[in-house]
């Protein structure tokens, strides 16, 4: 039986009641977004900035040469992120359309704990975040079916995450969001559902059951295919997940939105960063006993 199936939620989870004490735990707030054009979700940050700390990010449709705009959206993020042109780079005088892509934002004065992975492939994008524990947040878009090898496709990218859980999986807490094109929790037993169910019971992950995240332009179609995806080792770091209504979001995807229960430490090492370096009164020191510390 299929784990992710066995996992019993409604539209959010509440684990308020089980943390530790918020002066020993802080809240990270992560957004998970299929943007559609991460140039037209400038005003969506800007909206959402004082929520959020990170964004994960699909479909961005930026190439490669344009990924550092990723650090020129907002004042008070920085990212990373790759393009579907990652390895065969395409030059500015010959991009088409902009299509595909994963990023991830985070707060600036987030820098000291995040450090962009190059792990897997073009579509997927992770960042390592010191804590207790540390974590592994990856942003994930996997293959849609218009194309005649998509299952293929979509079984590389969960070779690619497989590698990533059996090198960290000791040492990290990981946890995924995306666009899985597919509805995991749908009564459909397809291919695509079952190797992406059996790739979460083989290592014990679970989601949570949000409703409808996409809705075509046309309004013709609808689903369930945007998810957060965290480990059952972890789960009582996971405060709630549940879908955030964006007065600004033109995309046709809901995002998601994870509270995360996380150590603090970072905070005390950036407040030790920032402090301001004590200027010696040298009136009071015995230039003396100074000089001979000096020399020996």
């Amino acid at each position: 039986m299929h784990h992710v199936l066995d996992f019993n939620t409604k539209s959010a989870i509440d684990n308020s009641n089980n943390c530790e004490s918020t002066k020993e735990k802080d809240i990270l707030s992560v957004l998970d977004f299929n943007c559609k054009n991460i140039l037209t979700t400038v005003p969506l940050i800007h909206e959402i900035e004082n929520k959020i700390d990170i964004m994960l990010i699909q479909e961005h449709w930026l190439f490669d040469c344009q990924i550092h705009l990723l650090q020129e959206l907002h004042k008070n993020f920085n990212g990373t992120g790759k393009a579907v042109d990652m390895n065969d780079p395409i030059p500015p005088s010959h991009m088409p359309r902009g299509y595909g892509g994963v990023a991830i934002l985070w707060k600036r004065e987030l820098d000291d704990i995040i450090t962009p992975m190059q792990l897997g492939n073009e579509r997927i994008q992770c960042v390592e975040i010191r804590g207790n524990p540390n974590t592994i947040l990856i942003s994930v878009y996997l293959p849609c079916r218009g194309s005649n090898n998509h299952f293929t496709e979509l079984n590389e990218c969960l070779d690619h995450l497989h590698e990533i859980f059996e090198t960290f999986k000791n040492s990290h807490q990981i946890i995924i969001g995306g666009d899985l094109n597919e509805n995991i929790y749908s009564s459909t037993n397809s291919q695509r559902k079952t190797a992406i169910s059996n790739f979460m019971s083989e290592h014990k992950l679970s989601t949570v059951e949000c409703g409808i995240t996409f809705i075509h332009p046309s309004g013709q179609a609808m689903s369930a295919i945007d998810y957060i995806l965290f480990q059952d080792h972890y789960k009582e770091n996971v405060i709630k997940i549940e879908k955030q209504e964006i007065n600004s979001n033109v995309s046709d995807h809901t995002p998601l939105m994870l509270s995360l229960k996380c150590d603090i430490s970072f905070k005390k090492m950036k407040e030790l960063t920032n402090t301001k370096n004590l200027k010696v009164n040298w009136n009071k020191v015995d230039k003396n006993e100074y000089k001979t510390l000096i020399d020996d």
